[in-house]
């Protein structure tokens, strides 16, 4: 019984013994359990307050270190600040922290760890970035590696309407970025192939405190052709041509009528879809291209941005009629105007006034809109299914009434009254044409792209195609 006694308090004596090495052993309070890093940066053993000031000055230097972006021949330099990244120093730390508990559970846990210690742990360095910003913070690396996709198009061979290849496009996936930079801050250099540095560094925290460059490769994505060649597979036929004259027309005018068709040059239409001048052409504003150039403010002719592209509008409207496109919107000018009849003028106003063309044909239409010398021309190119015998008869003077006739054959399958205006003035306006002595000067000051129409808008019904032989 004695000598159970004594090996009963042997096994007390050696355990408060262990227990107090254990203490002795164990990191004071408020300090982080050893082996611990955080970003790279050795944390174990220190006082919490300090781990943390340490980790904030890691994060300091991190936000202000170079970060290059590379995509093919472009390359882009920025700051993590710049991108809104900000470094959770706070959630780090709090990480740390329950590892050190976590650790301490157990029998003898600085014992253990003493002989048997714990792997070294790294805590993450959690790196957010503000996306909104970061995206904005790239707009000029997207601008550089942005390539626009080519459509296909039509073109005439040896007889024969002929598309030419599509071409996909790329763009940044700003996005895939933005998470490729968060990633790549969190992890090694070099992990995933997704950083390399100009000299190779072991962790987030060498690079921070080396501020050593980061080279990151952009990712990129496809952008597909609004107009592949399977879209223009079954359109082999013009349905309709209509031109107007822009003889007399200044330069400015002139160049005006050249960057709207270029806008509208292309432009796909399947079955139901609307085209929409003001969405095609976009603003007509000096950020665009235009000039200045003559237009209709308050039934008068005064200089204003964009002057002239009413004109590729009404070119567009009469190529619709003929091509028995429903009329969805249109408006007509103040008076008439020279290169038009009256009552088939079509004016627009961006934001305001604009022309919508519906394509009630049973396969699609791509329209083609040019300007050669001084003559703006647009056809309408489809499937000669859906070619039309169209006839347009006008009659009454106040109001013009313009009313479309649809043949098949020797028959009338349609009749449809597409406009009724009336014009305050009736003198027909041409556009002013500078002296020589006045085209080298700058423009003047922009007026409004206000033209003063009658209030009358026609909105024509929508009534199913008829069947038609070819004319």
């Amino acid at each position: 019984m004695h000598r159970l006694e004594m090996s009963a308090a042997a096994v007390v004596i050696a355990a408060g013994l262990l227990f107090g090495i254990d203490r002795a052993l164990a990191p004071g309070p408020g300090r982080l359990a050893q082996g611990l890093s955080i970003g790279g940066l050795p944390v174990g053993g220190l006082a919490v307050d300090e781990a943390r000031a340490r980790v904030a000055e890691l994060a300091r230097r991190a936000a202000v270190t170079p970060l290059y972006l590379y995509s093919s021949r472009h390359r882009a330099h920025t700051r993590l600040q710049e991108l809104g990244g900000v470094v959770d120093v706070g959630g780090a730390i709090a990480a740390a922290e329950r590892a050190t508990r976590k650790r301490s559970v157990g029998w003898f846990p600085s014992l253990r760890a003493r002989w048997w210690p714990h792997p070294e742990q790294e805590i993450e360095l959690p790196v957010h970035l503000r996306a909104d910003q970061a995206r904005r913070r790239l707009a000029d690396l997207a601008a550089a590696v942005r390539v626009p996709p080519v459509n296909a198009r039509l073109r005439l061979a040896d007889g024969r309407l002929r598309p030419t290849p599509d071409r996909p496009g790329r763009e940044l996936d700003a996005d895939a970025l933005v998470q490729r930079i968060t990633h790549a801050l969190r992890q090694p250099p070099g992990r995933d192939g997704l950083v390399a540095s100009l000299e190779q560094t072991p962790d987030f925290h060498a690079w921070a405190r080396t501020a050593r460059p980061l080279l990151l490769n952009a990712p990129l994505r496809k952008v597909p052709a609004a107009t592949t060649v399977a879209d223009l597979a079954g359109i082999d036929t013009i349905l309709a041509t209509y031109s107007t004259s822009a003889g007399g027309s200044s330069r400015n005018r002139l160049h005006n009528l050249r960057l709207a068709c270029q806008a509208i040059n292309g432009a796909l239409l399947r079955p139901g879809d609307i085209f929409s001048y003001n969405e095609t052409v976009g603003p007509r504003n000096r950020a665009a291209g235009f000039r200045t150039a003559p237009v209709i403010i308050d039934g008068q002719l005064v200089p204003g941005t964009g002057g002239g592209v009413c004109q590729v509008s009404t070119t567009v409207y009469n190529a619709g009629l003929l091509a028995d496109l429903q009329v969805v919107r249109r408006s007509h000018h103040t008076f008439p105007i020279h290169y038009a009849p009256a009552g088939r003028d079509a004016t627009v106003a961006h934001g305001s006034l604009d022309l919508k063309l519906r394509n009630r044909l049973e396969h699609p239409i791509v329209l083609a809109a040019t300007l050669d010398g001084a003559r703006v021309t647009v056809r309408v190119y489809g499937h000669h299914a859906d070619r039309r015998a169209v006839t347009l008869v006008r009659s009454g003077r106040r109001p013009i009434v313009w009313t479309r006739v649809v043949r098949q054959g020797d028959r009338i399958v349609r009749r449809e009254v597409v406009s009724r205006d009336v014009y305050r003035l009736s003198r027909p306006v041409r556009p002013a044409t500078p002296r020589r002595r006045q085209e080298g000067r700058p423009d003047a000051p922009a007026a409004p792209e206000r033209p003063t129409p009658s209030p009358a808008t026609v909105q024509a019904v929508a009534e199913h195609p008829a069947s038609s032989v070819a004319r």
